[in-house]
């Protein structure tokens, strides 16, 4: 490489730098909705720890008439949801991965009865918001 080539590389790594930190402080927080507005407030209602066998029996999940959200974090392995009243024969429903955590949006998901299945053992913590 001559030393026009390096010195062409250097500003241009030089004007990526700066635009990236002029993006980092121009952006502000997102936005990522959910059931509770600014200035109000969400209580912990209830959880409760269920097993998912493998082989993908369907586990039917009761919830009560009105919540601000679920959330619901799995185990070892995935799971498949499903927020209605729908029986599950071959469809998974909503995927949610393995070992993760997601918010459900009560006004979005509803609070109504939840069904889960799995292909492998796993589990689920459901935490309900009022």
């Amino acid at each position: 490489m001559n030393k026009n080539t390096k010195i062409g590389i250097g500003i241009v790594a030089l004007l990526l730098g700066f635009y990236v930190g002029v993006l980092s402080v121009r952006v502000g927080p997102v936005e990522l909705g959910g059931s509770s507005t600014t200035d109000t407030f969400t209580r912990h209602a209830s959880s409760t720890q269920f097993a998912l066998a493998a082989g993908g029996a369907v586990v039917q999940i009761t919830a009560t008439s009105s919540c601000s959200s679920r959330i619901i974090t799995t185990g070892a392995n995935g799971a498949g949801l499903s927020f209605n009243d729908q029986i599950m024969t071959n469809n998974i429903g909503h995927w949610q991965a393995a070992s993760t955590t997601a918010v459900y949006d009560g006004s979005l998901y509803g609070c109504g009865v939840m069904r889960a299945r799995a292909n492998g053992a796993t589990s689920l913590l459901v935490t309900e918001e009022n």
